[in-house]
């Protein structure tokens, strides 16, 4: 819908397109928080080994399981992307309007910090939700829970998000309802927000 309401008059595609970067951006940012919570949190280290342990307990070996689940990321790009033509497109769009120099720094930091205000958002809901887990720990397991928001399986992230929640807080030693808790609040939170949105639209179809 986002990307039907800003082609207006003109092409479609370009529109998609435009969407398909802001949400790629977005995601790339979300991932880099993710990431730094590798450098900085011993929370990730323990909830990982543990992960590890569990994995193991059921006979599965994390690294096969990394690659499934890399393949079949992998697998709905290139449905998505089915066609040469569409990869060579978003490449070089890509390429003009995230990746050029000029354009690079802007875009980072602007994404960076809208991924912040997602992980704020999602922090100021443990808070609501009367939760005093420390916030060192908090900031170490959000972002791993909303980037799995990024999985194209689900209708705005709902089911998933949760799933990562309850098990990375059952891995971190914690009670797995207040994840869950926190991350249909942020859901609900989200949606929320959209709301005046669906104002808009029902004006434009009057």
């Amino acid at each position: 819908s986002r990307a039907d309401s800003a082609a207006g008059s003109g092409p479609r595609s370009s529109a998609w397109l435009a969407v398909l970067l802001e949400r790629s951006s977005g995601q790339v940012a979300m991932l880099l928080c993710a990431l730094a919570t590798l450098l900085f949190s011993p929370t990730i280290a323990h909830v990982l080994g543990a992960l590890s342990g569990r994995l193991r307990e059921l006979g599965t070996r994390p690294a096969p399981v990394a690659l499934g689940l890399g393949a079949l990321v992998v697998l709905v790009m290139a449905l998505i992307l089915r066609r040469s033509t569409l990869l060579h497109t978003f490449a070089h769009a890509a390429q003009r309007a995230l990746l050029a120099p000029a354009l690079l720094w802007r875009q980072l930091l602007s994404s960076l910090a809208l991924a912040t205000s997602y992980i704020a958002v999602c922090f100021c809901c443990t808070r609501m939700l009367g939760i005093d887990t420390p916030a060192s720990t908090l900031l170490a397991l959000i972002p791993w829970v909303l980037l799995a928001m990024a999985i194209p399986l689900s209708m705005a992230g709902w089911g998933l998000r949760e799933g990562a929640a309850a098990l990375l807080w059952a891995a971190a030693g914690l009670e797995v309802s207040q994840g869950v808790a926190i991350s249909i609040a942020y859901g609900i939170v989200a949606l929320g927000s959209t709301l005046p949105g669906a104002w808009v639209l029902l004006r434009r179809g009057t």
